[in-house]
């Protein structure tokens, strides 16, 4: 994976587009009225506060090589739906995992 370069996922569904910190706005409406959403999160995103922390601590994530977030676009619903990322790179197994998936 090439952590430098902007990679945006898509299928006819949904559009993986690279989380930056400017999608808080869009994102915030999810952190507010779904607290639910962070109840068993190691990291949470509930209010305003702890969704900017969230968004920094992926973005620095990225910067540091340690995954790769993105936030998630229903292309159905022409709207945010959440976020996700991958993670626990492994150049020797060539492999990844996906998860801190919320809609």
């Amino acid at each position: 994976m090439d952590f430098l370069k902007n990679t945006t996922l898509e299928n006819d569904r949904v559009q993986l587009i690279p989380l930056e910190l400017k999608h808080q706005e869009v994102l915030l409406p999810f952190s507010l009225n779904e607290s639910e959403l962070w109840q068993y999160s190691l990291q949470p995103g509930n209010g305003e506060e702890n969704l900017k922390r969230y968004l920094e601590s992926a973005v620095k994530s990225r910067e540091k090589r340690n995954s790769y977030p993105f936030i998630v676009f229903d292309k159905m619903h022409q709207e945010f739906a959440g976020s996700t990322r991958f993670y626990d790179f492994s150049a020797q197994h060539q492999t990844n995992q996906l998860s801190f998936t919320w809609y």
